[in-house]
């Protein structure tokens, strides 16, 4: 095939009859999509593709941290999957939100080469990874030797979305690691890849999940400072905090208190658990120590306490209040209503511009076992901003 050939080769982008249904959705105007006649270079060391398949934004934002590096390591170009989203009219369903919808892609690609996927797939995918000759990665075998790439949702509609077959599958589990076989920057790990699937035979890494660790790796963590807000997110973060706030400073709190929330943060209380979800970025990976129920689902008193400590440190007029349980923004607007401090959030909510917003105050609090909230802390931290969490000293 022309690709593998050692001469640079380049594809001119023309329109093919992939569906771009979800194309047309968001139109790219930033400069994140190749234009129609622009020549695009192979990269002959092969890409990664993956489908962010577990769970909601925080969980495919912690894992795509750990895509970048893995593709990274293996100096594979990564092809950036759109976002997997659950929309409550049609339950049981999930929509594929292209990726620069939410996140900019060119600072992205001072870290490692990247590829939107509505890119890869309606311009080089026909010559790099043609139709016939499509291999899906897994770790085990679910049944027949197959992968399960396409079985239930949102694995089925995130590659219908593309109308991506798979010709074969591979096993990757039980490839002979000496370590975690994300962990690329090990050079054993690096060696076994490119030795078990090279570039000329697999150009396309296809896995049926994200080649990233949950909860994201501490050593990926500062990776954040490439994952910069779109200006669609951005210029509604920058509305709101002048409507709202009139540009003035505010503290922010991210308060997850939904009933799905509690049921979760139940298993804190039924038994003794040193690590759940998001929980290293506050006790680190080697805690021994049971985690309280409180820090998962704060008391009210706690809240309070914590959000009155923090207003008055700051000296601040304004509270953002980011939850998934107004009834409890509500309670805060009175508690505070005395002081003439106002409580203000997005109505109705925009996690996103949520995120923008929180990332962008004097001092926000926020959930130690949510990944939405370790993405709000990983967002601050690379820009130097002072972030606490609920129930903890």
């Amino acid at each position: 095939m022309q690709y593998r050939h050692k001469f640079i080769l380049f594809h001119l982008i023309v329109l093919s009859n992939i569906n771009l249904f979800a194309y047309a959705q968001y139109a790219a105007k930033e400069g994140n999509h190749a234009k129609i006649g622009q020549a695009i270079e192979v990269d002959q060391n092969g890409y990664i593709a993956y489908c962010p398949c577990m769970g909601r934004w925080g969980n495919q934002a912690d894992q795509f941290l750990g895509a970048l590096s893995f593709a990274r390591g293996l100096n594979r170009t990564l092809i950036l999957p759109p976002w997997v989203e659950y929309p409550t009219w049609r339950p049981g369903t999930s929509v594929q939100i292209p990726f620069d919808k939410y996140i900019r892609v060119q600072p992205l690609s001072t870290y490692h080469r990247v590829i939107t996927m509505e890119t890869f797939m309606s311009n080089l995918a026909a010559t790099v990874w043609p139709a016939k000759k499509r291999t899906g990665f897994c770790y085990y075998y679910r049944a027949n030797k197959q992968c399960g790439m396409k079985e239930g949702n949102p694995f089925g509609p995130f590659w219908d979305h593309f109308e991506i077959e798979f010709e074969s599958y591979v096993e990757y589990g039980k490839t002979a690691w000496h370590s975690n076989p994300f962990d690329t920057f090990h050079e054993q790990v690096r060696k076994a890849w490119k030795r078990s699937y090279p570039a000329l035979k697999f150009p396309v890494l296809a896995f049926s999940g994200p080649p990233g660790d949950f909860p994201v790796k501490a050593s990926d963590r500062p990776l954040q400072k490439y994952v910069k807000w779109s200006k669609f997110i951005a210029r509604k973060a920058k509305k709101f905090l002048k409507s709202s706030l009139n540009n003035q400073p505010y503290i922010a709190v991210h308060l997850r208190m939904g009933s799905d929330w509690k049921s979760a943060c139940q298993h804190l209380k039924d038994q003794k658990i040193p690590n759940y979800m998001e929980s290293p970025q506050c006790y680190g990976d080697n805690n021994a120590a049971s985690i309280p129920y409180n820090v998962c689902y704060p008391s009210e008193d706690d809240i309070f306490r914590q959000t009155k400590q923090t207003v008055e440190k700051y000296n601040v007029t304004y509270i953002f209040v980011a939850t998934d349980e107004t009834s409890l923004r509500d309670k805060l607007e009175k508690k505070f209503k005395k002081d003439q401090i106002k409580v203000v959030g997005l109505d109705p909510p925009e996690p996103h511009v949520d995120l923008a917003i929180i990332g962008k105050a004097e001092h926000a609090i926020v959930n130690c076992i949510s990944s939405f909230s370790g993405f709000a802390k990983r967002q601050r931290d690379v820009n130097n901003k002072p972030t606490t969490f609920w129930s903890i000293e």
